[in-house]
């Protein structure tokens, strides 16, 4: 998948694609939606994005609510066949641009999409002033037409990035990694290990969006992309959350890493007893701190 962080940049080969357009927080289930009714168009599909996430721009000390990483972002939308992602910048002059001067000098100046697609309740534009209406009337005479995708349904629930979240802060993983079709993933590095403890420190990104207290299991991803199962611990002390995980074997200090979430580790819960199966039973304390500085 190409990448274009500069409207400048844009190759013009790729003019007159399908492009979703959106923050794609997590590209759970409902987003993948909104993919699957751009590919069918035939076109070259790409997705028009946003980074910091708008949220984070207009609340820069809020609480961490990002599902993942933009590095995660791009890669999942690599994954479900993304020929190309536009990473727009979302600063002032973004934030402050009306939704009429975003179509004509993003989507069909700079970009010359010929098909936009959107969730059905989609906004855009300083005070939030575009919405799929606006799209559909005002797109043809700029190049470019437009559909709205009806919300995803996980049983009574729209599957939605705030659902995911509010699962996540939760502890309700196994329902977070059904909206996202995958489990649920955060990027980490190793700290330090004595060799005479289970348990290695793990630094987080810095604001990352985490469960409550407990134990949880987990696959470790290795840079070569082998896979070890383990359990991670997520604790508050006065210094803060913190992350132990127990000692993944072969490792180096500072090895960057994946942790997907599987399940709540709970002795007495059958799912975890076959995630965790010829584990050793785990202490209830542990001997490392570690803290939530950045990567």
């Amino acid at each position: 998948m190409r990448i274009f962080r500069e409207l400048s940049d844009f190759d013009a080969d790729l003019a007159g694609a399908a492009v979703a357009l959106g923050n794609f927080d997590g590209v759970h289930l409902g987003h993948r939606h909104i993919f699957r009714v751009a590919q069918e168009t035939g076109l070259a599909v790409g997705a028009v994005t946003f980074a910091p996430h708008p949220r984070r721009f207009f609340d820069p000390d809020g609480d961490p609510f990002e599902i993942g990483s933009s590095d995660d972002k791009l890669e999942q939308l690599a994954a479900i066949g993304c020929h190309f992602a536009v990473v727009i910048d979302f600063g002032r002059a973004i934030a402050e641009m009306s939704a009429g001067l975003f179509m004509r000098d993003i989507l069909s100046r700079a970009l010359r999409v010929r098909h936009v697609v959107v969730g059905r309740g989609f906004v855009f534009g300083a005070e939030r002033g575009g919405d799929v209406d606006l799209l559909r009337r005002e797109g043809p005479s700029l190049g470019f037409t437009t559909d709205a995708i009806t919300r995803t349904m996980i049983g009574s629930q729209i599957c939605s990035s705030s659902m995911i979240r509010s699962h996540i802060g939760a502890g309700r993983i196994e329902e977070a990694n059904m909206a996202l079709g995958r489990p649920w993933r955060i990027e980490a590095r190793l700290g330090d290990g004595s060799s005479h403890s289970l348990f290695r420190d793990v630094t987080i990104r810095e604001g990352q969006l985490l469960p409550p207290d407990g134990q949880f299991v987990v696959d470790v991803e290795r840079p070569d992309r082998s896979v070890t199962k383990t359990i991670a611990i997520l604790a508050t002390e006065t210094t803060g959350r913190m992350l132990v995980l127990k000692e993944p074997a072969g490792m180096a200090s500072g090895s960057r890493i994946w942790l997907r979430f599987l399940c709540a580790y709970a002795a007495a819960d059958p799912l975890a007893r076959l995630h965790a199966a010829h584990m050793p039973q785990m202490p209830t304390r542990h001997p490392v701190n570690i803290t939530g500085e950045s990567l």
